[in-house]
Protein backbone atom coordinates (compact mmCIF):
# COMPACT_ATOMS: atom_id res chain seq x y z
CA UNK A 1 0.00 0.00 0.00
CA UNK A 2 3.03 2.20 0.46
CA UNK A 3 4.14 2.08 -2.77
CA UNK A 4 0.40 3.01 -4.20
CA UNK A 5 -0.37 6.03 -1.69
CA UNK A 6 2.81 7.07 -2.93
CA UNK A 7 2.17 6.64 -6.65
CA UNK A 8 -1.68 8.42 -6.02
CA UNK A 9 0.12 11.09 -4.37
CA UNK A 10 2.38 12.47 -6.84
CA UNK A 11 -0.76 12.40 -9.26
CA UNK A 12 -2.45 16.15 -9.92
CA UNK A 13 -5.05 15.92 -12.61
CA UNK A 14 -7.63 13.90 -13.76
CA UNK A 15 -6.96 14.32 -17.27
CA UNK A 16 -3.75 12.64 -16.75
CA UNK A 17 -3.80 9.22 -18.55
CA UNK A 18 -2.12 7.68 -15.09
CA UNK A 19 -5.26 9.46 -13.27
CA UNK A 20 -6.04 7.99 -9.88
CA UNK A 21 -8.53 5.51 -11.47
CA UNK A 22 -5.93 4.16 -13.40
CA UNK A 23 -3.73 3.78 -10.80
CA UNK A 24 -6.17 2.17 -8.26
CA UNK A 25 -6.67 -0.65 -10.88
CA UNK A 26 -2.58 -1.15 -11.18
CA UNK A 27 -2.74 -1.96 -7.14
CA UNK A 28 -5.74 -4.68 -7.87
CA UNK A 29 -3.50 -5.82 -10.92
CA UNK A 30 -0.62 -6.25 -9.21
CA UNK A 31 -2.20 -8.32 -6.58
CA UNK A 32 -3.59 -10.64 -9.40
CA UNK A 33 0.22 -10.49 -10.62
CA UNK A 34 1.35 -11.57 -7.49
CA UNK A 35 -0.86 -15.09 -6.88
CA UNK A 36 -0.67 -16.19 -10.21
CA UNK A 37 2.93 -14.89 -11.44
CA UNK A 38 5.22 -15.66 -8.27
CA UNK A 39 6.18 -18.83 -9.33
CA UNK A 40 7.43 -17.46 -12.56
CA UNK A 41 9.05 -14.87 -11.32
CA UNK A 42 10.88 -16.89 -8.30
CA UNK A 43 12.18 -19.23 -10.78
CA UNK A 44 13.93 -16.53 -13.23
CA UNK A 45 15.69 -15.85 -9.23
CA UNK A 46 16.87 -18.92 -8.76
CA UNK A 47 20.38 -20.40 -10.74
CA UNK A 48 22.66 -23.18 -9.79
CA UNK A 49 25.66 -21.86 -8.36
CA UNK A 50 29.00 -23.87 -6.82
CA UNK A 51 29.28 -22.86 -3.21
CA UNK A 52 26.20 -20.13 -3.19
CA UNK A 53 22.64 -20.15 -2.14
CA UNK A 54 21.47 -22.77 1.46
CA UNK A 55 19.24 -25.31 -0.49
CA UNK A 56 21.73 -28.30 -2.45
CA UNK A 57 20.32 -28.80 -5.65
CA UNK A 58 23.21 -30.80 -7.75
CA UNK A 59 26.48 -31.99 -8.56
CA UNK A 60 29.01 -31.32 -11.38
CA UNK A 61 32.28 -32.43 -12.25
CA UNK A 62 35.72 -30.83 -10.49
CA UNK A 63 37.61 -28.87 -12.62
CA UNK A 64 41.30 -27.24 -12.27
CA UNK A 65 40.99 -23.64 -11.04
CA UNK A 66 37.54 -24.61 -8.98
CA UNK A 67 37.24 -24.14 -5.10
CA UNK A 68 38.04 -27.53 -3.76
CA UNK A 69 36.13 -26.42 -0.32
CA UNK A 70 33.07 -27.28 -2.10
CA UNK A 71 34.11 -31.16 -3.39
CA UNK A 72 31.48 -33.63 -2.10
CA UNK A 73 33.82 -36.11 -0.33
CA UNK A 74 31.11 -38.37 0.38
CA UNK A 75 29.96 -38.63 -3.26
CA UNK A 76 34.08 -39.25 -3.94
CA UNK A 77 34.11 -41.88 -1.43
CA UNK A 78 31.41 -43.95 -3.25
CA UNK A 79 32.71 -43.09 -7.49
CA UNK A 80 36.46 -42.00 -6.73
CA UNK A 81 35.13 -38.76 -9.05
CA UNK A 82 36.03 -35.71 -7.86
CA UNK A 83 32.20 -33.61 -7.72
CA UNK A 84 31.25 -30.03 -6.80
CA UNK A 85 28.39 -29.04 -5.12
CA UNK A 86 26.04 -27.45 -6.42
CA UNK A 87 23.25 -25.42 -4.48
CA UNK A 88 20.01 -22.88 -5.73
CA UNK A 89 20.96 -19.41 -5.15
CA UNK A 90 18.10 -16.64 -5.37
CA UNK A 91 19.29 -13.93 -7.22
CA UNK A 92 17.89 -10.27 -7.42
CA UNK A 93 15.66 -10.49 -10.38
CA UNK A 94 15.33 -7.34 -13.29
CA UNK A 95 12.64 -6.80 -15.70
CA UNK A 96 13.69 -4.59 -18.41
CA UNK A 97 10.61 -3.10 -20.32
CA UNK A 98 11.52 -2.18 -24.17
CA UNK A 99 8.77 0.00 -25.69
CA UNK A 100 8.18 1.13 -29.29
CA UNK A 101 7.46 4.16 -29.54
CA UNK A 102 7.70 4.44 -33.07
CA UNK A 103 5.47 6.56 -36.02
CA UNK A 104 3.28 3.29 -36.25
CA UNK A 105 2.24 3.20 -33.15
CA UNK A 106 0.39 6.21 -33.51
CA UNK A 107 -2.42 4.51 -35.46
CA UNK A 108 -5.75 3.58 -34.16
CA UNK A 109 -7.92 5.44 -31.75
CA UNK A 110 -6.84 5.48 -29.18
CA UNK A 111 -3.71 5.06 -30.63
CA UNK A 112 -1.37 1.95 -29.71
CA UNK A 113 1.34 4.36 -27.93
CA UNK A 114 -1.45 4.72 -25.36
CA UNK A 115 -1.93 1.18 -24.67
CA UNK A 116 1.43 0.04 -25.08
CA UNK A 117 2.71 3.28 -22.36
CA UNK A 118 -0.75 1.85 -19.97
CA UNK A 119 0.93 -2.00 -20.24
CA UNK A 120 4.11 -0.12 -19.41
CA UNK A 121 3.14 1.38 -16.63
CA UNK A 122 1.10 -1.43 -15.51
CA UNK A 123 4.22 -4.06 -15.54
CA UNK A 124 6.35 -1.90 -13.85
CA UNK A 125 4.13 -1.07 -11.14
CA UNK A 126 3.50 -5.43 -10.86
CA UNK A 127 7.34 -5.46 -10.82
CA UNK A 128 7.47 -3.06 -7.73
CA UNK A 129 4.96 -4.29 -6.31
CA UNK A 130 6.92 -7.85 -6.09
CA UNK A 131 9.57 -5.41 -4.44
CA UNK A 132 11.86 -6.19 -7.88
CA UNK A 133 13.86 -4.45 -10.04
CA UNK A 134 12.44 -2.50 -13.20
CA UNK A 135 13.77 -0.44 -15.81
CA UNK A 136 12.26 1.16 -18.81
CA UNK A 137 13.68 1.78 -22.43
CA UNK A 138 11.76 3.81 -24.92
CA UNK A 139 12.99 3.43 -28.29
CA UNK A 140 12.57 4.09 -32.00
CA UNK A 141 14.82 4.20 -34.81
CA UNK A 142 17.14 5.23 -31.29
CA UNK A 143 16.87 4.73 -27.55
CA UNK A 144 15.10 8.13 -26.55
CA UNK A 145 14.61 7.41 -22.65
CA UNK A 146 16.26 5.18 -20.92
CA UNK A 147 15.57 4.20 -16.67
CA UNK A 148 18.16 1.52 -15.60
CA UNK A 149 16.49 -1.18 -13.49
CA UNK A 150 15.82 -0.14 -9.57
CA UNK A 151 13.22 -0.44 -7.08
CA UNK A 152 11.68 1.44 -4.62
CA UNK A 153 8.61 4.10 -4.58
CA UNK A 154 10.40 6.46 -6.40
CA UNK A 155 11.18 4.45 -9.15
CA UNK A 156 7.30 4.29 -10.36
CA UNK A 157 7.20 8.26 -10.16
CA UNK A 158 10.24 8.79 -12.42
CA UNK A 159 8.73 5.54 -14.84
CA UNK A 160 5.34 8.16 -14.51
CA UNK A 161 6.92 10.91 -15.80
CA UNK A 162 8.63 9.48 -18.21
CA UNK A 163 5.52 7.83 -20.02
CA UNK A 164 3.87 10.82 -19.68
CA UNK A 165 6.37 12.41 -22.29
CA UNK A 166 6.62 9.66 -24.61
CA UNK A 167 4.68 10.38 -28.27
CA UNK A 168 5.24 8.40 -31.56
CA UNK A 169 7.38 8.98 -34.28
CA UNK A 170 10.17 8.11 -36.34
CA UNK A 171 11.69 4.48 -37.68
CA UNK A 172 11.87 1.13 -35.81
CA UNK A 173 15.42 -0.20 -35.17
CA UNK A 174 14.76 -3.45 -33.52
CA UNK A 175 18.87 -3.81 -33.93
CA UNK A 176 20.04 -0.96 -32.61
CA UNK A 177 17.39 -1.59 -29.33
CA UNK A 178 19.35 -4.53 -28.93
CA UNK A 179 22.86 -3.59 -29.58
CA UNK A 180 22.19 -0.70 -26.74
CA UNK A 181 20.52 -3.23 -24.21
CA UNK A 182 23.48 -5.10 -23.68
CA UNK A 183 24.81 -3.71 -21.16
CA UNK A 184 21.87 -3.17 -19.31
CA UNK A 185 20.42 -7.27 -19.36
CA UNK A 186 24.01 -9.11 -19.48
CA UNK A 187 22.83 -9.97 -15.39
CA UNK A 188 19.84 -11.71 -16.96
CA UNK A 189 16.33 -11.38 -16.02
CA UNK A 190 13.38 -10.75 -17.65
CA UNK A 191 12.97 -7.95 -21.18
CA UNK A 192 9.73 -7.28 -22.12
CA UNK A 193 9.03 -6.03 -25.44
CA UNK A 194 5.97 -3.93 -26.43
CA UNK A 195 5.65 -2.80 -29.98
CA UNK A 196 3.61 -3.19 -32.77
CA UNK A 197 6.19 -5.19 -34.71
CA UNK A 198 5.88 -2.93 -38.00
CA UNK A 199 9.24 -4.21 -38.78
CA UNK A 200 10.20 -5.35 -42.09
CA UNK A 201 13.28 -7.36 -40.32
CA UNK A 202 15.62 -7.53 -37.43
CA UNK A 203 13.06 -9.28 -35.02
CA UNK A 204 14.53 -12.72 -35.12
CA UNK A 205 18.05 -10.61 -34.94
CA UNK A 206 16.98 -8.88 -31.91
CA UNK A 207 15.59 -11.82 -30.09
CA UNK A 208 18.54 -14.04 -30.37
CA UNK A 209 20.79 -11.03 -28.87
CA UNK A 210 18.87 -10.56 -26.20
CA UNK A 211 18.84 -13.92 -25.27
CA UNK A 212 22.33 -14.50 -25.79
CA UNK A 213 23.37 -12.45 -22.81
CA UNK A 214 21.07 -14.55 -20.72
CA UNK A 215 18.16 -12.64 -20.80
CA UNK A 216 14.50 -14.01 -20.55
CA UNK A 217 12.07 -12.59 -23.05
CA UNK A 218 7.84 -12.18 -23.47
CA UNK A 219 7.22 -9.96 -26.22
CA UNK A 220 3.44 -7.76 -26.33
CA UNK A 221 1.96 -7.16 -29.81
CA UNK A 222 0.11 -3.85 -29.53
CA UNK A 223 -2.12 -3.72 -32.71
CA UNK A 224 -5.00 -1.56 -33.65
CA UNK A 225 -8.24 -2.61 -35.81
CA UNK A 226 -6.93 -0.43 -38.84
CA UNK A 227 -4.02 -2.49 -39.16
CA UNK A 228 -5.51 -5.42 -40.22
CA UNK A 229 -8.94 -3.85 -41.78
CA UNK A 230 -8.00 -0.81 -43.57
CA UNK A 231 -11.48 1.04 -44.82
CA UNK A 232 -10.23 2.81 -47.70
CA UNK A 233 -11.39 2.40 -51.16
CA UNK A 234 -10.40 3.95 -54.55
CA UNK A 235 -7.32 6.14 -55.47
CA UNK A 236 -5.26 7.01 -52.51
CA UNK A 237 -1.93 8.63 -52.00
CA UNK A 238 -0.12 6.13 -49.04
CA UNK A 239 2.23 7.53 -46.95
CA UNK A 240 4.98 5.19 -44.95
CA UNK A 241 4.01 6.83 -41.28
CA UNK A 242 7.80 5.85 -40.28
CA UNK A 243 9.96 6.76 -43.58
CA UNK A 244 7.87 8.78 -45.68
CA UNK A 245 7.97 7.65 -48.29
CA UNK A 246 4.97 7.65 -50.65
CA UNK A 247 2.84 6.06 -53.34
CA UNK A 248 -0.27 6.82 -55.41
CA UNK A 249 -2.50 3.67 -55.94
CA UNK A 250 -5.81 2.80 -56.25
CA UNK A 251 -7.02 0.16 -53.81
CA UNK A 252 -9.85 -2.76 -54.73
CA UNK A 253 -11.44 -4.75 -52.60
CA UNK A 254 -9.54 -7.84 -54.10
CA UNK A 255 -6.20 -5.64 -52.94
CA UNK A 256 -7.68 -5.42 -49.48
CA UNK A 257 -8.16 -9.15 -49.52
CA UNK A 258 -4.84 -9.83 -50.22
CA UNK A 259 -3.49 -7.12 -47.51
CA UNK A 260 -5.37 -9.27 -45.03
CA UNK A 261 -3.72 -12.68 -46.10
CA UNK A 262 -0.50 -10.75 -45.74
CA UNK A 263 -1.25 -9.22 -42.28
CA UNK A 264 -2.16 -12.49 -41.27
CA UNK A 265 0.66 -14.46 -42.88
CA UNK A 266 3.05 -12.13 -40.92
CA UNK A 267 1.22 -12.15 -37.38
CA UNK A 268 2.19 -16.09 -38.17
CA UNK A 269 5.68 -15.51 -39.07
CA UNK A 270 6.34 -13.25 -36.39
CA UNK A 271 4.74 -15.50 -33.05
CA UNK A 272 6.76 -18.59 -34.26
CA UNK A 273 9.66 -17.01 -34.87
CA UNK A 274 9.48 -15.83 -31.17
CA UNK A 275 8.08 -19.07 -29.80
CA UNK A 276 11.06 -20.80 -31.89
CA UNK A 277 13.46 -18.97 -29.66
CA UNK A 278 11.67 -19.83 -26.91
CA UNK A 279 10.49 -16.41 -26.29
CA UNK A 280 6.48 -15.68 -24.85
CA UNK A 281 4.15 -14.30 -27.33
CA UNK A 282 0.92 -12.72 -27.07
CA UNK A 283 -0.96 -9.93 -29.31
CA UNK A 284 -3.85 -7.42 -27.42
CA UNK A 285 -5.94 -5.15 -29.56
CA UNK A 286 -5.57 -1.47 -28.79
CA UNK A 287 -9.91 -1.00 -28.89
CA UNK A 288 -10.13 -3.22 -26.03
CA UNK A 289 -10.18 -2.15 -22.51
CA UNK A 290 -7.25 -1.98 -20.42
CA UNK A 291 -8.46 -4.15 -17.96
CA UNK A 292 -9.05 -6.81 -20.55
CA UNK A 293 -5.63 -6.00 -22.37
CA UNK A 294 -3.77 -6.32 -18.70
CA UNK A 295 -6.10 -10.04 -18.24
CA UNK A 296 -4.86 -11.06 -21.63
CA UNK A 297 -0.96 -10.65 -20.66
CA UNK A 298 -1.00 -12.04 -17.66
CA UNK A 299 -2.58 -15.17 -18.58
CA UNK A 300 0.21 -15.45 -21.60
CA UNK A 301 3.04 -14.57 -19.11
CA UNK A 302 1.82 -17.03 -16.66
CA UNK A 303 2.34 -20.01 -19.12
CA UNK A 304 4.78 -22.18 -19.31
CA UNK A 305 6.90 -22.11 -22.21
Amino acid sequence: MILFEEVLSSNNSENDIFNEEFIRKLEYWSLIFRRIYSGELSASRRSKEVGAGIEFSDRREYFLGDDFRYIDWKAFGRTEKALLRLFVEEKDLQVNILLDSSASMGVGEPPKIESAKKLAAAISYMVLFNLDRVGVTIFSENVTHFLPPARGKGRMIRIFEMLRNVSAGGKTDLMKLAEKMTSSIKGGGLSMVISDLMVGSGFDECLSRLMYYGSEVSVIRVVAPEDKNPVFLGDLRLIDSETGETQNITVTPGMISRYKEAFDKMSEVLESTALKRGARFVTVSSSLTFDEQVSIVLRAMAKRK
